[in-house]
């Protein structure tokens, strides 16, 4: 072999090692990146990259980016009327938790290798995530029915309105009716790919009905309420009154050509009713527990009474597990719901349903009582004065739910109201054991709240007033402990840490005013109180007014920690959340 073609035939092994020892470290970097908790680079939600954040962080960017996208309009035509609604006005909004494991779950299917190539692939492209959604079907067809009647179009061939007493049936003969069910239809295969194109709405002629058609839509067979178990999960069936009319009256009417006419409802009741049933499951109180709020503070208190009523009388069997997003829903002005203040990023906000939280809390704190199995829960940003320390639950459509589980063989109630600025929460069930929980909160430590000085023209040199009030922040434990009827310790179960950020004092101050920020205020450890415990009738706590906040940025001071203390609820402010 010549001395050249030595020369090419090493250079050729040499770039072959190299391809080779890049191609190795490309599959060792790769597949390392394969075991992380996070989002693969490359994955996006739009525009906005997903890459190394978790499930819940992406969660709340989907739910930040619906918060504040521009408000999407979706027309709808029947012939030549239209109707124009947004999609979340009418229960389509975007399902966070399921996009977000989407997102997580981007090539973590197949082999290592496989995987690893298509991470890399990723990283180098763009891979966009698609959109998946809620669907409140009720909320649409009753929005939906709404509009079109708004605008002289109905929904079905003939209306039957009902009294305690009487039907009254109109006949609809406006020549063609819009078929509700195929409309929701149309917009769930629209909206699972976006398309934002007018939808011509289908037509039904409408025909004269029949006297059999009104009877059989009027028609119900009374029914005893019962109880039926499968797979060891029992459920109430409620009963079922009976309701009839007379047809041969129906039939007069119809031939003489009425349009409107009124029917004399008969009414059979069943011999078994849905109280007899229930007597036999949520004869006991499993745990019960009440907050107060403010009662003149108007658009909280819609939301407050409104959610509690949404989940007022909600049955879970055994295994069920209860979601506070999904059992209160959406929170819309078409669902009820009013503006009320909250605190978002530190800042006072007018939102949709404020004040909910406080619902979610409560609720949270009578599960506990009831040794239920909490499946979700977080704590709020800052403290809240209607939940102690380390014992609320936060919410928020989309991203941060309340959920539990009912870990009771036998079915259980929840009982919520409220009405007087009181906010209840019982929950029935039977019991099963002599058992009493005891919740302890304990401080981990402390941080005090910043100061935060901003010259203001409506003030004088020297002058100065406080524009928001400071809390300080915690961290908090919190574990319950299930005790027999001895009081002997049956298990402490840990409810995790719950950490608060302090929120920054703000004095307004005269231009020319010269001010120093005040020393950090070091907590001094209290000697050690007795374990504070929670029972169920504990003492209701009084909502103080919200404070103002500024959008200034607050001053850094670095954390104060304090030894742990066994203590009652810290002295707060509501973050009305």
């Amino acid at each position: 072999m010549s001395k050249k073609k030595k020369v090419i035939l090493i250079s050729g092994i040499a770039a072959v090692c190299v391809l080779l020892l890049c191609v190795s470290a490309f599959f060792v970097s790769a597949v390392g990146e394969l075991d992380g908790d996070t989002v693969y680079e490359g994955i996006y939600f739009k525009d906005i990259p997903l890459g190394g954040k978790t499930q819940e962080e992406v969660k709340q960017i989907i739910s930040d980016y619906e918060e504040n996208m521009p408000s999407q309009e979706f027309t709808a035509k029947f012939h030549d009327i239209s109707i124009t609604f947004s999609p979340s006005a009418v229960g389509f909004n975007y399902n966070a938790e399921e996009m977000a494991k989407a997102a997580y779950d981007t090539y973590r299917t197949g082999g290592k290798l496989e995987r690893a190539f298509q991470v890399w692939k990723a990283k180098n492209g763009k891979v966009e995530i698609k959109s998946s959604y809620l669907n409140d079907e009720e909320l649409f067809k009753q929005t939906a029915k709404t509009l079109l009647s708004e605008q002289g179009i109905t929904d079905a061939p003939y209306t039957l309105a009902y009294s305690d007493t009487a039907v009254t049936v109109t006949i609809n003969d406006t020549g063609e009716y819009v078929d509700i069910d195929a409309f929701y239809s149309q917009m769930k295969q629209r909206m699972a790919v976006e398309d934002y194109t007018v939808l011509e709405l289908q037509g039904m002629p409408i025909g004269v009905p029949s006297a059999d058609d009104i009877y059989n839509a009027i028609y119900v067979k009374a029914e005893n309420a019962r109880a039926e178990t499968v797979d060891g999960k029992t459920k109430i069936i409620p009963h079922v009154i009976g309701r009839s009319v007379d047809k041969k009256s129906l039939e007069e009417h119809l031939n003489k050509g009425e349009k409107s006419f009124q029917l004399k409802l008969n009414k059979t009741y069943p011999t078994i009713k849905t109280e007899n049933i229930e007597g036999q499951f949520f004869h006991d109180v499993l745990g019960t527990y009440r907050t107060n709020y403010n009662a003149s503070l108007k658009g909280r208190t819609q939301n407050v009474a409104l959610a509690a009523k949404k989940i007022n009388g909600t049955v879970l069997n055994n295994g069920d597990i209860f979601s506070f997003n999904k059992t209160v829903g959406k929170r819309t002005t078409a669902a009820g719901f009013s503006t009320a203040t909250i605190f978002t990023n530190g800042e006072l906000s007018e939102e949709l349903g404020g004040g909910i939280c406080q619902v979610s809390s409560t609720l949270y704190y009578a599960t506990l009582l009831a040794d239920l199995k909490i499946v979700e829960r977080r704590n709020h940003m800052f403290t809240v004065s209607y939940a102690k320390n380390g014992l609320d639950a936060t919410v928020a459509y989309g991203s941060i739910d309340f959920r539990f589980k009912n870990n009771y063989s036998a079915p259980i109630k929840i009982l919520a109201s409220a009405s007087g600025g009181v906010m209840s929460v019982t929950i029935l069930g039977t019991k099963e054991g002599n058992k009493k929980v005891e919740l302890v909160t304990q401080t981990l430590g402390t941080t005090p709240f910043p100061t935060e000085y901003v010259e203001v023209d409506s003030l004088k040199a020297g002058q100065q007033r406080v524009k928001q009030n400071g809390l300080n922040g915690y961290k908090v434990s919190a574990t319950k402990i299930v005790k027999d009827g001895n009081g002997n310790v049956i298990r402490r179960e840990s409810l995790g840490t719950s950490v608060y950020q302090p929120l920054k004092k703000v004095i307004e101050v005269g231009k020319g005013t010269q001010v120093s920020n005040p020393p950090t205020q070091t907590p001094t450890p209290p000697t050690k109180p007795p374990v504070h415990t929670q029972t169920p009738e504990p003492t209701v706590t009084q909502e103080p007014t919200k404070p103002p906040v500024t959008s200034a940025p607050p001053t850094s001071q670095p954390p104060v920690t304090q030894e742990p203390t066994e203590t009652s609820e810290a002295t707060t402010m509501p973050n009305n959340e």
